[in-house]
C-alpha cells in the first residue's frame, strides 16, 4: 500500500468510527467532539496528501504518527461506547497521546529555531 492510500484509509477509519460513535451516543451527549474530529480529519487530509506528493519526509513521518494516534483514539472511543472498558486503558492511552503531542510540539519548535539559525 502506498503512502497516499495509507492516509486515505486511516482518514476513512477515523471518519467511519466517529460516525458510528455519533449514532451510538445518546442525544446531545458528546456529539461536538465527534464533529470536531471528523472536520479536522477532512481538513487535514489534503495537507497529508500534499506532503506525500511533494515528498516532504519529515512532515509525512509526523503526520502519519498523528494520524495513527487519531485512528487508535477513535477506535478506543468506539469500543468504549459499545462495551465498558477499564479506566486504566483510557488513562494510559490519553497520557501516551498527550506525551507524544508534547514531543511533537517541542520538535517543531526546535526545527523552527534551527531554520532561523541557518
Amino acid at each position: 500500500m502506498n503512502k497516499k492510500s495509507y492516509f486515505i484509509a486511516c482518514s476513512l477509519l477515523i471518519i467511519l468510527s466517529n460516525l458510528l460513535i455519533f449514532s451510538l451516543v445518546k442525544e446531545g451527549e458528546g456529539t461536538g467532539a465527534n464533529l470536531i474530529i471528523i472536520v479536522t480529519t477532512c481538513v487535514l487530509l489534503p495537507a497529508f496528501l500534499h506532503a506525500v506528493e511533494n515528498q516532504q519526509t519529515s512532515l509525512v513521518r509526523a503526520e502519519s504518527i498523528l494520524l495513527i494516534q487519531m485512528a487508535v483514539m477513535s477506535l478506543v472511543r468506539l469500543i468504549s461506547q459499545i462495551e465498558r472498558t477499564p479506566e486504566i486503558i483510557h488513562t494510559g492511552l490519553t497520557l501516551l497521546v498527550l506525551a507524544s503531542w508534547l514531543v511533537f510540539i517541542v520538535l517543531a519548535i526546535m526545527r523552527m529555531y534551527q531554520k532561523k539559525g541557518k
